[in-house]
């Protein structure tokens, strides 16, 4: 296959598949010669922030002459943008030839699940370290087939509550799901009720919990929440035993509290990452703030609009390069539920984008939120999957 047909096969296969557990992508890899028993992994679960620390720990350890593989979901612009070593996509020859290969070997797996087998068989030989972002919860995630070295729950909140359950108490159990015996686990959850489930599965499977602390760091990365996730990545280092944990920290992610200009995009697309969001917005000066916002069909767009400021005027859109947006007409009446202020209906993001910018000065900023693919479609990307 060439590059355009493995996209073509990639996407059309299917999407969820989270019941399943690990049985499915771990009947591939043993057909295709175990490539999870071959690497030394960190696994970075939680409900918001899993980006940030895995971002943020393959830094500190390249800046310290390691080879990392780092492997991330959802895409913001490339698909080969999820598989990279030492910061470099995977090419797309290397993509195509390794997808060719699972189509060869047959296999009932899911888009996400042969993302992540190819990213362990693209890793194998060419990295001392893998840090792997949970795709959803951690107990059933693909990978989760891995036996991390070191493994990070950086918080809980209520996400995704139809896969993952209706109670933090729930959500964590599943989160703790990446929790294996005799190794090292690290969190920043400080909530009881998902703290108390993160230490009882530590404590039944002899793994050793390490709670860490708001950091005092010098980040690139806008936000004091970012703090938290610095925090987990340094102890992750130092578990690892990093010489120089703080070396790295200045790496930045695309589409988190990314400011270019006065437009600032944030994949902002539950409450928890809109108080956060709120954090940043609180910090920064400007007049007027107009945002541009999409969300996915099953998030709770009431209660994440509580914690937007004063908005001069909102554009209510529809994502189209991903499954399931929220239809403009329901996210109006959210809105119009939280806020009285001025909606215009623009479906397409790129267009309500550019009229928001046409209206915003200098002085003004212009936010763009609500979903991992409302700011995926605004950066420019094309083609997107949820998951």
């Amino acid at each position: 296959m060439d590059y355009q047909q493995t996209e073509d096969y990639l996407f059309a296969l299917p999407r969820l598949g989270i019941h399943h557990g690990q049985k499915n992508i771990q009947a591939l890899l043993d057909k295709w010669d175990n490539p999870e028993q071959e690497l030394h992994c960190v696994q970075v679960a939680g409900t918001n922030g899993k980006g940030s620390v895995t971002t943020l720990l393959s830094s500190i350890l390249q800046t310290n002459g390691f080879r990392v593989g780092k492997y991330v979901s959802p895409h913001l612009d490339r698909l080969t943008e999820r598989i990279q070593i030492n910061g470099k996509d995977i090419p797309c020859e290397e993509l195509a030839r390794l997808v060719s290969e699972v189509k060869a070997l047959g296999h009932d797996c899911t888009f996400f699940e042969v993302m992540t087998a190819v990213a362990l068989k693209y890793f194998v030989g060419k990295t001392d370290y893998c840090v792997l972002e949970v795709g959803l919860g951690g107990r059933l995630d693909a990978t989760s087939v891995v036996i991390p070295e070191v493994a990070v729950i950086t918080n809980v909140d209520f996400d995704h509550m139809h896969v993952l359950g209706d109670s933090l108490e729930k959500i964590a159990f599943e989160k703790a799901g990446v929790i294996k015996p005799g190794m090292t686990v690290i969190t920043a959850e400080k909530k009881p009720e998902a703290l108390s489930v993160i230490r009882r599965e530590a404590k039944e499977r002899g793994a050793r919990l390490r709670e860490v602390e708001k950091g005092m760091y010098k980040l690139a990365m806008l936000g004091v929440f970012q703090q938290w996730n610095a925090a987990c990545a340094v102890e992750a280092a130092k578990e690892l035993g990093v010489k120089e944990p703080l070396k790295g920290l200045d790496a930045i992610i695309s589409g988190r509290a990314e400011l270019q200009g006065n437009v600032l995009m944030d994949v902002a697309h539950n409450p928890a990452g809109m108080c956060a969001l709120r954090e940043v917005l609180d910090s920064m000066e400007y007049e007027r703030l107009f945002v541009v916002l999409g969300v996915k069909n099953d998030k709770d767009a009431h209660e994440m609009l509580k914690f937007l400021p004063k908005v001069e005027e909102l554009f209510v859109t529809e994502y189209e390069i991903a499954p399931n947006p929220m239809d403009c007409g329901e996210l109006v009446g959210q809105v119009k539920s939280v806020m009285a202020t001025r909606i215009s209906v623009i479906r397409r993001v790129r267009e309500a984008l550019d009229y928001a910018k046409k209206l915003a000065s200098e002085k003004d900023l212009v936010l763009v939120t609500g979903s991992t693919f409302t700011v995926s479609e605004a950066r420019g990307s094309e083609r997107q999957l949820d998951s």
